[in-house]
């Protein structure tokens, strides 16, 4: 597991802003962290690839380690690059195989993945943004990505 190269440009503007930050105890948490990202074939709706490109984007900058959880061969396919991406944020992200010990879990689209950490569900429906610590709340198809981004 490693924090990117610029990771240490991240601590130091939080640590500018947020009163008394301790970078080692944020690298401690960050370290302890595997971040999940669930998702099927609903959440390849043109909605839910906003969601999952800009979620990748902000989780590959901040955690050393990332676990996708695709449902379905076409989120099996998306999975792919936005690992893909991942690397190409963070060329020192881990990429962990499924079962590596989630400390949380986004989930995208209908999917209800089988984890034992705390699951997030986030989806938009045009300009909506939803999220649920319950139950999926699906993603659009439409052309504005803006709820997409909020959620």
């Amino acid at each position: 597991m490693a924090f990117a190269s610029y990771f240490g440009r991240t601590a130091t503007a939080a640590s500018q802003v947020l009163q008394g930050f301790d970078v080692r105890e944020f690298e401690r948490l960050l370290n302890g962290s595997v971040v999940g990202i669930a998702f099927d074939g609903q959440a390849c709706s043109t909605e839910g690839r906003a969601s999952l490109d800009l979620l990748v984007r902000l989780v590959a900058r901040l955690y050393p380690s990332i676990c996708f959880l695709p449902e379905g061969e076409e989120a099996v396919r998306l999975a792919r690059g936005l690992a893909r991406l991942a690397r190409s944020i963070n060329s020192r992200i881990t990429l962990v195989r499924r079962g590596g010990g989630l400390s949380h879990c986004m989930v995208v689209g209908s999917a209800i993945p089988d984890v034992s950490c705390q699951k997030l569900f986030l989806g938009s429906s045009g300009w909506l943004a939803n999220q649920s610590v319950s139950r999926p709340v699906g993603s659009g198809n439409g052309p504005n990505p803006l709820g997409a981004g909020a959620a």
